[in-house]
């Protein structure tokens, strides 16, 4: 990826998608994320900041309301968040 933009992998894809419900196959697990919220929001804010932009897999339910609540915490931090790129 050129410089100016960062990837960041949300959750573990098609076989560890991080889901609201346990997986209906294993009851235990409902997927994972790769990022705890708060450090994911540090890192986009951080790169916002720069003008760079972002771009976010996230496979899952969990995983993308978990991306869109990080989105929306790094707006309310910005003084301008028009800047932001996604």
């Amino acid at each position: 990826m050129p410089a100016g933009h960062i990837a960041v992998v949300m959750d573990g894809g098609v076989e560890g998608g991080a889901t609201e419900q346990p997986y209906s196959d294993d009851p235990t697990h409902s997927g994972r994320l790769n990022w705890e919220p708060e450090r994911m929001a540090e890192l986009c804010t951080a790169t916002v900041r720069r003008g760079w932009r972002i771009g976010t897999d996230a496979a899952r339910d969990r995983a993308v309301r978990t991306v869109l609540d990080v989105y929306e915490q790094v707006i309310k931090r910005q003084d301008h968040w028009s800047r932001a790129r996604w």
